[in-house]
């Protein structure tokens, strides 16, 4: 299977909100919401416009806090290390405020850190932003919403908010016609991979794999659902009997 990325509809959807940033609102706010149900792309997207771009890109874990968001952001802008927040902070938002510097910030996984350093971490981007103009893309799982229901005045400096969508079948033929070297895929195969996945992006890229595999094995130039039924009940047999 080509090793190939897809600009696929959530990532063309992410670029949306990269523009919705990078313009100021009548307001002067640059921060965005990305959210979704797992395996939609979102930490892939996120991690490939990091790339491409001079965007800084990170992730939080469950011990995340303000002064550890504070430290990547300073990782990332080469700054030094300062024992003193406040000082950290200062030496942030002057470097964030020169044009050149003013860099997207895109922080992932933001549902995931603890109830109370959650909103700690929340309050620090509204600072920063607030003293530096400076764009920020806030992403989390399909509950983010919720999060930042708690956090009214971080809401309402939103530009944007967006969903991102599983993928269907059209989606799964998308991926196919792009990646697969082998074989080409019929509607049902497809339809097949979408049921099978729960359209869900990681699991899409595995059945296709399989798929590739098994043409190539069995020269066969097309795919249908019957060819590739039985190989994918094997595999979710082993899945389920490994956990």
């Amino acid at each position: 299977m080509r090793r190939e990325f897809v600009r696929h509809k959530n990532y063309l959807a992410f670029l949306e909100v990269v523009e919705s940033v990078r313009e100021r609102s009548a307001h002067g706010d640059r921060i965005a919401a990305v959210y979704g149900e797992p395996g939609t792309g979102k930490t892939l997207s996120a991690q490939r416009f990091a790339v491409d771009s001079d965007a800084i890109y990170i992730s939080c874990h469950n011990l995340s806090t303000s002064r550890w968001l504070l430290t990547e952001i300073g990782k990332a802008l080469k700054l030094p290390r300062y024992h003193s927040t406040h000082l950290m902070l200062e030496e942030i938002v002057g470097t964030l405020s020169t044009a050149e510097n003013n860099r997207i910030i895109i922080i992932d996984e933001m549902d995931i850190p603890k109830r109370g350093q959650k909103y700690d971490v929340l309050e620090t981007v509204r600072g920063i932003h607030d003293a530096a103009k400076s764009p920020f893309i806030l992403m989390g799982m399909h509950n983010f919403p919720r999060v930042l229901s708690y956090v009214p005045h971080l809401l309402d400096r939103m530009c944007s908010i967006r969903q991102f969508q599983t993928f269907t079948d059209s989606d799964v033929m998308e991926f196919a016609n792009i990646l697969l070297e082998h074989t080409q895929l019929e509607r049902s195969a497809a339809s097949l991979i979408q049921r099978h996945s729960l359209g869900r992006l990681r699991k899409i890229m595995k059945y296709l794999l399989i798929c590739d595999r098994f043409a190539r094995r069995n020269k066969l130039p097309a795919l249908k659902a019957d060819d590739i039924e039985e190989t994918f009940r094997t595999v979710l047999t082993k899945e389920r009997k490994h956990g």
